[in-house]
């Protein structure tokens, strides 16, 4: 009865077709389930590994994470963009989907290699990373493991059930392992560990799902496909890297002009922020799919869409920003500590983050790819690189953590500026409010 309820409510506000609005609610629902336990399990564990831990191991642990980040980006090579709209496509020829998965498949695989050769240069390189070289090699499994699992390939689908199901056992699993194994500091290499069990493990029954349910098989990939995925992928390749650097730089520029203990404090604030931020990309990932294919149709529809959306995305997201500076001392005196005073300041700065990120996402990667202003968005994405390195570099050099998470925030406010700015100028307008008349530019 409630689902019902919730299919109706969702079809009369942003007037969709009802064999849609279940198929994207499903998703929506499906995804929604899994970035709660994604939110509670780290809320769950941090408390406790933050104090086994200290500041400096716990630093240490998530400057890894960073550094793996870049190289899961690159594996990724825009994929679950460019992969998700083309199986979203072809979803009713499977000939063409068999294609699109070994290409992309291979495609990754030659990357994850190279990263690691990027990763074994880097250690050799510099003497801070050469001396703690077992935390680096093994969170490189974290690149294997995300190489393994083709989120992609079943978002194409619309099929977000496997991605709930296989990571909530992991995500669970894990979290239990955290309290049976990490008992002291020295137990920071267990804690890499776990984490690139779970994703190599997820990984494996990701592909198992896929060769059982959709009877696809590794294959050889054809030369000409091949190239093709590399020249769909390659503009979204450069802008998610792009936001990789912005997204992970503060941390590594922290690292390099300070010390592991403000990097600590600075991954603290961060991750409870990036733990709540988590709740709205169900939002995201459920609708890119639908949002690709009502735009091949025409673009009068898809604006009346993400009007709708903007709506109710960013007051949604602007009541929980401003409860989250609200009780911002209270919630990390209860899930850090005391030891973690220097994470509340980070904590109150970056809770406007997830106002900022879920609208310049709405803006920027739902709107500007989806209107193949690819080019476009990859220019503000260089300009935020660039922006937030400068003032991480600056910021962190004189307010360390503090300065780090102010260079966050500028970075996601100068992103959803520049993205309204944009879309506004070609006669995408998204805001109820301001415009009452959808105008689409001719093309």
């Amino acid at each position: 009865m409630q689902y019902l309820k919730c299919i109706n409510f969702m079809k009369n506000i942003f007037k969709i077709k009802n064999k849609d609005i279940k198929v994207v609610f499903k998703n929506f629902a499906s995804l929604s389930f899994l970035q709660l336990v994604n939110s509670v399990l780290p809320i769950v564990t941090m408390p406790y590994l933050v104090r086994i831990l200290g500041p400096e191991k716990y630093g240490l642990i998530y400057l890894a994470q960073a550094v793996t980040q870049y190289l899961v980006n690159f594996t990724d090579y825009g994929f679950n963009l460019t992969a998700t709209m083309d199986i979203s496509v072809n979803r009713n020829n499977m000939n063409e989907i068999k294609k699109i998965f070994n290409a992309v498949m291979f495609i990754k695989t030659i990357f994850m290699l190279l990263s690691f050769v990027i990763l074994c240069s880097l250690i050799f390189l510099i003497p801070s990373m050469r001396s703690e070289s077992a935390i680096y090699i093994i969170t490189f499994g974290m690149v294997v493991g995300n190489v393994m699992f083709p989120t992609w390939f079943f978002q194409g689908m619309e099929d977000m059930n496997y991605i709930t199901i296989i990571n909530i056992i992991i995500k669970v699993s894990f979290t239990i392992s955290v309290f049976i194994f990490v008992k002291s500091s020295g137990d920071y290499v267990v804690v890499a560990l776990l984490y690139t069990l779970g994703f190599i493990v997820s990984g494996v029954m990701a592909l198992v799902v896929v060769h059982t349910k959709y009877r696809i098989s590794f294959q050889i990939t054809k030369y000409s496909v091949v190239i093709e995925q590399l020249k769909q992928g390659w503009q979204v390749f450069i802008s998610t890297l792009l936001i990789s650097f912005y997204s992970n730089s503060s941390i590594i520029i922290l690292g390099i002009v300070s010390n592991n203990t403000y990097v600590g404090y600075f991954t603290a604030g961060e991750k409870l922020i990036r733990a709540i931020q988590r709740m709205i990309y169900p939002i995201q990932q459920a609708v890119f799919p639908f949002l690709s294919r009502i735009t091949s149709n025409g673009k009068e529809d898809s604006i009346n869409f993400l009007k709708k959306l903007t709506l109710v995305v960013g007051t949604f997201t602007l009541v929980i920003s401003l409860s989250l500076l609200i009780f911002s001392g209270l919630i990390t005196n209860i899930l850090l500590g005391s030891s973690y005073g220097g994470a509340v300041g980070v904590f109150k700065i970056l809770c406007f983050v997830i106002f900022f990120n879920a609208i310049g996402s709405i803006f920027g990667m739902q709107t500007m790819l989806a209107f193949d202003y690819k080019n476009e968005f990859t220019v503000i994405m260089f300009l935020a690189t660039v922006t937030n390195i400068i003032l991480s570099v600056v910021l962190g050099t004189y307010y360390h953590h503090i300065g780090c998470a102010w260079a966050v925030l500028i970075t996601e406010i100068f992103i959803c500026i520049s993205s309204f700015v944009f879309i506004n100028s070609r006669g995408v307008k998204l805001l109820p409010r301001l415009h009452s008349k959808v105008e689409v530019e001719n093309s």
